[in-house]
């Protein structure tokens, strides 16, 4: 029985002290984001890759990590998450590698409220086989998720931003782009000579002339302001309704950039994850994913006046006259005595100003209110 109890005792500090010289020896974790960008409310995936390529096993290891409590785990089962409160979720996972293992899970998740969320860093603790002494350390890992405003229906919209789009996309199809080139078409009554296609109707034997494809000139610039009302210092007294203002410009962005014409972004709030950028006017899949990347950073942070931010932009345009003709929409929640001030410097510069209100929630509807205010 002694000489059991010594060979027991051996063996266990040898497994115990390899585990830990030679344990996280070619041990490497890995995690990502299956789609890296998505909207509010859809679901996402986090994909977890485990390798251990050595001749050594690893009894356990564990991952662990602080998750933002937004991104919500379909399934308890594989991961152990420990709620934090609020803001954070505490998220582990326990594995067993056998040697030359490679182990790749993916996690399901539903994303609650738009946002930039970012897994920097992963602990990971490794053990023996009895649990006698554990080593942990740091790694690092890079998983960013970007995750959109919620695009809005009809039936949520205010009716003054649903004609708005309206009046925007019509404008699109007014004017042809004498640059642009959609095509060939027969000869109407009234077409130039200049615009005949003399290779085509020779071949067609009849007179066909040069489609064009229709303007893009038309610009226009989104404003958001997030103070609620002109006293309001720094913190958003009420994020809901400018939630609800996010959402409004979102989906206004992504309807115009589908019709071709090119848009910009600008805010006076602070953001997540860096400085905030004034987006100029793009057009295009480009131009939306940029407006919606930004609009997911927006903290509900102000962090200049609104009156000011108009100000630079008056600025800007009055300095420059001949620029672009540019239509501002400026999503707010009320329009001051300084604001309206700065509206008429804009429009004494040439562009056209529209001011669409941000709707106070109601129970029975979100996201119908007044309609566009004429200043």
């Amino acid at each position: 029985m002694l000489w059991m109890m010594i060979v027991a005792v051996a063996v266990s500090w040898a497994q115990m002290a390899l585990i830990h010289r030679f344990g996280s020896r070619k041990l490497s974790y890995r995690r990502f984001f299956v789609t890296d960008r998505v909207y509010e409310g859809d679901r996402a995936e986090l994909a977890e890759i485990i390798e251990n390529a050595k001749p050594l096993p690893v009894p356990w290891v564990r991952f662990e990590t602080n998750v933002d409590a937004s991104l919500h785990f379909d399934s308890m089962q594989e991961v152990n998450v420990n709620r934090g409160g609020e803001l954070f979720q505490y998220h582990k996972s326990l594995f067993s590698l056998q040697p030359y293992t490679r182990i790749r899970r993916v996690h399901g998740l539903t994303c609650r409220r738009r946002g930039i969320f970012r897994m920097q860093s992963v602990a990971v603790t490794y053990g023996d086989l009895l649990g006698l002494r554990s080593s942990t350390r740091s790694l690092p890992t890079e998983a960013k998720l970007i995750v959109y405003p919620r695009l809005l229906s009809d039936a949520e919209l205010p009716p003054s931003a649903v004609r708005l789009m309206g009046e925007l996309t019509v404008r699109r199809w007014i004017v042809e782009d004498p640059f642009e080139f959609a095509g060939i078409r027969p000869y109407r009554d009234g077409d130039p000579m200049n615009r005949i296609h003399w290779k085509a109707s020779s071949r067609q034997e009849e007179w066909l002339v040069h489609k064009r494809d229709y303007t893009a000139d038309l610009r226009l610039m989104m404003l958001l302001n997030v103070e609620v009302s002109e006293g309001m210092w720094r913190d958003v007294s009420d994020p809901e309704r400018i939630e609800t203002g996010i959402r409004i410009a979102a989906t206004l962005a992504t309807r115009v950039t589908g019709a071709g014409l090119a848009v910009g972004f600008a805010h006076n709030a602070e953001r997540d994850g860096g400085e905030p950028v004034r987006l100029q006017p793009e057009a295009g899949v480009i131009g939306r994913d940029a407006i919606l990347a930004e609009m997911a950073g927006i903290a509900m942070r102000c962090r200049l006046p609104f009156y000011e931010m108009l100000r630079e932009e008056a600025d800007l345009a009055l300095a420059a006259p001949s620029r672009d003709r540019t239509d501002y929409v400026l999503v707010t929640c009320e329009v001051s005595g300084q604001m309206s001030s700065q509206i008429d410097r804009l429009r004494q510069a040439g562009h056209r100003v529209e001011v669409l209100e941000i709707p106070q929630a109601t129970p029975e509807r979100e996201g119908i209110g007044h309609d566009t205010v004429a200043v």
